[in-house]
């Protein structure tokens, strides 16, 4: 059986992200434009990064600055928020390694 992965391997494994998905008619109603960024794991790390100790940013506020960076009408909610919990857990596994 293999074994589990860390939060830190699940953060560096990019599946072909970062790109730029074209949207339907339908999902253009509901996204607000034309595309529709899909953003990397380590994108979102960055991102949570930047935010100063004491402050909060949400995933609409990460959303917004992925569509920016690629380009596109809008950010996927989905894999952000996958994303940004996978870049806490990680950034928790560190703090518990003592980095």
């Amino acid at each position: 059986m293999k074994a589990k992965k860390t939060w830190k391997e699940k953060l560096a494994t990019a599946h072909g992200l970062p790109k730029v998905e074209t949207l339907t008619a339908r999902q253009q109603k509901i996204f607000g434009g034309p595309t529709l960024a899909i953003p990397a794991p380590a994108d979102i790390d960055a991102l949570m990064k930047q935010v100063p100790k004491g402050r909060v940013t949400t995933i609409n506020e990460l959303r917004g600055a992925i569509a920016r960076r690629h380009g596109a009408a809008a950010g996927c909610p989905i894999t952000s928020g996958i994303f940004a919990k996978i870049s806490a857990c990680a950034a928790e596994e560190d703090a518990a390694a003592g980095k």
